[in-house]
């Protein structure tokens, strides 16, 4: 009876997460998507292809102006997509579409690391990407969790034709939060700057 009770406990504490987990696994799903389909269709394989190879070019020239304008090219556009999706009323079900193409992209180039490269692949994903991945992935979702919610009220007024007062303070607290997860994204880019300078050598590439 008591392992119920602590059972039920815990979902209850989970939930306020639920939106976070939900996008969070969309991203699981475009990883799973990416690395199943970069192996049976030519196009999406020669174009993650070329984006690996720029990836790896820039980043053996531990030049960190470069790296960090090339980290910055494929995480801000992102985040900034997904904050502007949020201001629309078809962001409740755009946003974590988002997420979908990040995992598909991230899942692309994971496939193509292990068959190219192998347990060198492996390694390079293991120490080089993923830190950096995972850190743009949970500020998106976060992010996309409130782009959701701010989207879904917004389409109640538009429903109700009813302005309520308060909409300006919700906008604030939307800009406030989408600054706060660019933090993230900061993390992110900061991950993958060090991590490539010092270990991107150690690769034969």
């Amino acid at each position: 009876m008591r392992r119920n009770k602590t059972f039920t406990v815990d979902l209850k504490a989970l939930k306020p997460h639920l939106p976070i987990i939900i996008c969070f696994s969309v991203f699981i799903v475009g990883i799973i998507l990416g690395s199943v389909l970069v192996g049976s269709f030519e196009p999406i394989k020669e174009l993650f292809s070329n984006k690996l190879e720029q990836h790896i070019d820039i980043r053996l020239s531990k030049n960190i102006t470069k790296i960090l304008l090339d980290s910055l090219k494929d995480i801000f556009p992102l985040y900034v997509l997904v904050f502007l999706l949020g201001t629309s009323v078809v962001g409740c079900a755009l946003s974590p579409s988002i997420l979908l193409w990040h995992g598909f992209s991230y899942g692309s180039i994971s496939g193509i690391l292990y068959s190219t490269y192998a347990l060198e692949g492996v390694m390079c994903n293991a120490i080089i990407y993923i830190p950096s991945v995972l850190f743009c992935a949970f500020g998106l979702a976060v992010l996309a969790r409130n782009a959701v919610s701010f989207s879904y009220l917004l389409s109640g007024i538009c429903i109700k034709a009813n302005k309520p007062i308060n909409i300006y303070s919700n906008f604030k607290v939307y800009c406030l939060q989408g600054v706060i997860t660019l933090l993230f994204a900061v993390s992110s880019v900061v991950f993958d700057i060090v991590m490539s300078v010092l270990f991107i050598n150690y690769f034969n590439f």
